[in-house]
């Protein structure tokens, strides 16, 4: 018998009972059978994406094939600023790391800065804008924002709100002032989910000044850790972990290392790294620094009564351990610090001023920065948005960034408060939880495709300069709020140009852009550390209050 193909073909009732194949699969067979099917799989998984890579039609005349480009720029998390080099290959960013002449990376990188080159190129980031549910366009949204405009031009900003996330961008602060100037009865909220609002709350309640910390750790002997992740979590984690790894090397002029004293709930990074670390539940941490406090008092350093013994609660940590390290930080007065996590409240950030004030640190391991061209979160100011939402006075709220309805606090329901919002305007780099039920979504560019700027906790500003043409068309923050201030569009590098030539000033400007761009950043001849006065008295009263009133 023959096939189409003439080959033979056995006719089975030819075949004796013993020549039949037997019905059981044999193991050899079932390993044959599953190989092949794994191999399969395996290839027809591994194929070429969808996505088109068009070549140079012509290429540029300084490229050169296989040669990569690097150049400088910046990105910020939260009120964090990091220098960046970033390595390009023919137009296209493919690896990160810190530039080593920023002070907030000094040449190194952490997890988040990695993670960025992966978000780039997700191909989950929303590519289109979209009016509701369905699919429409850029030109779309300024047409329907130009009548909205007129209408908040005519009122002066009532019923119109914004939304944000905490930012250090000049260009960004210089619209924030001009919104307020231009709808004086409109509103901008700063939300984010983790915050340093109680650093910057303790700092005002010390000094009485808008103020933030900058620790050199590689010039602490002694540093003690109160709840805080410096090493992972903190705003300037990068630049704090080089201090601390200089601390710890040994030579010819530091013939010993730091000692890193960590006092936590969880293990973290930090506790990981410590010479002693102590376990402690995070609402006892507050009397471990009061018992602290008044040991350093016992030692003969005047605390200005905050050794009280109506302020001093229980402590549970072993007076041994405490009069130890209370020993160790008065020996290195001068060239101790001790730092306080974010997560505490204001009252122990205050008592930590304090005390790194009386141990001799203050302008030495840890300088106070005026707060400059930034806005952080703000709790207060969330309330108020959130009562303005129930009294359905908010008719247009624009949301920058993030994705509140997902990170706001349980008992806010911004889905919810949104329900009877006119006009919900949300500038996302993905489909989430907020854009659910927004009326505009408009895609937001990556920082590796913008143009903008940024100033560090020691007044450093930097330049954020794209490597890539945006991939989805998106628009930067900077650019939809000139359109939502003026309804007219202008391109973030006209934006950013515009900031960076008043910070030079009209004499030279061209050859010292020229000169950021090539560096990424630009120390501005102007000191923004500050000195002050502390007021311990009103410290003490805040410490009683918040020990009054804290139920465990």
């Amino acid at each position: 018998m023959k096939d189409i193909n003439n080959n033979d073909i056995i006719n089975p009732g030819s075949l004796n009972k013993e020549d039949k194949p037997s019905s059981e699969l044999s193991r050899r067979s079932f390993l044959k059978i599953m190989g092949g099917s794994i191999a399969y799989m395996a290839v027809t998984g591994c194929r070429r994406p969808l996505e088109e890579i068009v070549p140079y039609v012509e290429a540029p005349e300084e490229a050169i094939l296989g040669n990569p480009e690097k150049y400088a720029t910046s990105m910020t998390l939260g009120m964090g600023v990091y220098g960046l080099v970033v390595t390009s290959f023919e137009g296209r960013p493919t690896k990160i790391e810190g530039n080593a002449l920023h002070s907030s990376s000094r040449g190194g990188s952490n997890a988040f800065m990695q993670a960025e080159i992966l978000n780039l190129y997700d191909p989950d980031r929303l590519k289109k804008c979209y009016k509701g549910n369905t699919i429409n366009s850029w030109d779309g949204f300024k047409q329907d924002w130009s009548e909205i405009h007129e209408k908040y031009t005519e009122n002066q900003g009532e019923g119109l709100a914004i939304l944000s996330q905490s930012f250090c961008s000049p260009t960004l602060f210089r619209q924030y002032e001009a919104y307020k100037k231009a709808f004086p009865k409109a509103t901008w909220t700063v939300f984010d989910p983790v915050s340093d609002e109680n650093i910057f709350k303790g700092l005002s309640l010390a000094t009485g000044k808008s103020l933030r910390p900058n620790y050199k750790f590689e010039k602490a002997k002694v540093i003690l850790s109160l709840d805080s992740d410096f090493l992972h979590l903190g705003a300037d984690n990068v630049a704090a972990a080089r201090g601390f790894a200089d601390g710890r090397q040994v030579n010819s002029t530091h013939d010993k290392m730091n000692r890193l004293y960590t006092v936590e709930s969880n293990v973290t990074l930090t506790g990981a790294m410590a010479d002693h670390r102590i376990r402690l539940k995070s609402s006892e941490v507050f009397a471990f620094s009061l018992a602290i406090a008044g040991e350093l008092s016992r030692l003969g350093l005047n605390t200005n009564g905050l050794d009280d013994r109506n302020l001093n609660s229980k402590c549970s940590v072993d007076g041994k351990v405490i009069k130890a390290i209370a020993e160790d930080l008065l020996s290195n007065k001068g060239q101790s610090v001790i730092i306080a996590g974010s997560t505490q409240p204001s009252e122990l950030h205050a008592l930590v001023v304090v005390l790194n004030d009386l141990l001799g640190n203050t302008g030495k391991t840890v300088t106070y920065n005026k707060i400059t061209d930034a806005v952080a979160a703000n709790l207060n100011e969330l309330n108020s948005l959130k009562a303005d939402l129930t009294n359905k006075s908010i008719e247009t709220l624009v949301i920058l960034g993030g994705d509140p309805a997902f990170n706001f606090p349980v008992d806010y329901n911004l889905k919810a408060l949104c329900k009877d919002v006119k006009n919900v305007i949300f500038l996302g780099n993905h489909k989430n939880s907020t854009s659910e039920f927004c009326s505009w979504t408009i895609p937001q560019n990556h920082f590796l495709e913008s143009w903008g700027d940024a100033r560090s906790s020691d007044g450093t500003l930097s330049i954020v300069q794209p490597l890539i043409a945006p991939l989805y068309k998106g628009h930067s923050t900077i650019e939809l709020m000139n359109i939502i201030l003026t309804g007219e569009e202008r391109t973030g590098y006209e934006l950013s140009r515009e900031t960076w030539a008043g910070i030079f000033g009209l004499l030279d400007s061209e050859s010292k852009w020229k000169e950021v761009l090539h560096e990424g950043f630009y120390n501005s001849p102007q000191s923004l550390e500050v000195t002050f006065s502390i007021d311990a008295t009103s410290i003490k009263k805040s410490v009683g209050k918040y020990l009054s009133d804290y139920k465990p």
